[in-house]
């Protein structure tokens, strides 16, 4: 039984040897290859149909990347209400990879009393933990992703951020999810955003993997047909090539990231980038994914 989606383990974030980053490259160009081949039956590949670029423009950071803007864009347009009553009015979440538990934040903005419990994990504690733990709803636990089924009691929401790349294990991952379910019997959605085969050339040597609809195939087919499989495409070209101009490229030549000493020139650009994107997205060329899994639920989400 596999337990990654990748076929390689090499993990860039335990840092990588000239020849390691170059093996790197090559194996995360032959994973990424094929990307429409043997696909979940059962998954629906969709582009995000983002509103209005401009509504939630100035709830995300100034300087957030091309990535994490779609991302954020994409957290902000679920229809929180509809997902609560889904879920009985009582959201009881677990987000794996948790950082600073900023999303756990997020969520007790767009829910609000309906958010009963948020338990964050993460391999390491962030000192933003402690503050956010005033809120008794909240708890954080340092653990890793291959062993925490312990967590998931009472779960009806499993999130992750920018997050599934680092695990060397993210088939197991989900097959700890799929169990729960299963034996849980009762409506659980989970939402995972993850970096695109575009990333490789935008985030460069970063975790294990990327994503497209084939490897992504291989987690949603470890749930039954019976769950709403969903996998949005945020961004598509111009995206990237905002991230490369003002991230990737300077970086790599010493100049430093360029967001924010040209924070109105990178805003400008990456404005403009997303309303093309929304015009032509190109179907193999997505800036980030998100993979919405609805389990048991009456009504199924729309986005």
């Amino acid at each position: 039984m596999r337990k990654s989606s990748s076929w390689h383990s090499l993990n860039a974030d335990r840092g990588l040897s000239k020849i390691e980053k170059i093996r790197w490259m090559i194996y995360n160009i032959i994973n990424n290859s094929m990307p429409q081949r043997n696909l979940d039956p059962n998954l629906n590949v969709k582009t995000f149909d983002l509103e209005n670029p401009d509504h939630n423009w100035q709830k995300v950071s100034s300087i957030a990347s091309p990535a994490r803007r779609m991302s954020d864009f994409f957290w902000l347009q679920l229809p929180w209400e509809q997902l609560a009553m889904e879920l009985g009015s009582q959201v009881s979440a677990v987000e794996v990879g948790c950082g600073s538990g900023r999303y756990g934040s997020l969520l007790k903005e767009c829910l609000g009393d309906k958010l009963i419990e948020y338990i964050g994990i993460d391999i390491k504690p962030h000192k933003d933990w402690r503050e956010l733990s005033k809120d008794n709803r909240f708890k954080f636990v340092v653990g890793d992703s291959s062993s925490m089924s312990e967590y998931l009691q009472s779960a009806n929401l499993i999130i992750t951020q920018s997050a599934l790349e680092h695990f060397d294990e993210d088939l197991t991952f989900f097959r700890q999810i799929s169990d729960y379910i299963n034996s849980a019997g009762k409506p659980v959605i989970q939402v995972h955003l993850m970096p695109s085969a575009g990333c490789q050339m935008t985030f460069l040597w970063h975790g294990v993997r990327h994503y497209t609809p084939r490897t992504v195939s291989k987690i949603t087919k470890i749930f039954d047909s019976d769950t709403v499989k969903t996998l949005y495409s945020l961004g598509s070209r111009n995206c990237n090539r905002v991230h490369r101009r003002f991230i990737t490229i300077p970086r790599r030549f010493g100049k430093g990231d360029q967001r924010e000493c040209k924070i109105g020139t990178y805003q400008s650009q990456l404005h403009d980038a997303i309303e093309r994107d929304l015009q032509k997205p190109k179907k193999n060329e997505a800036c980030f994914y998100a993979l919405l899994l609805q389990s048991n639920v009456m009504n199924p989400l729309a986005i």
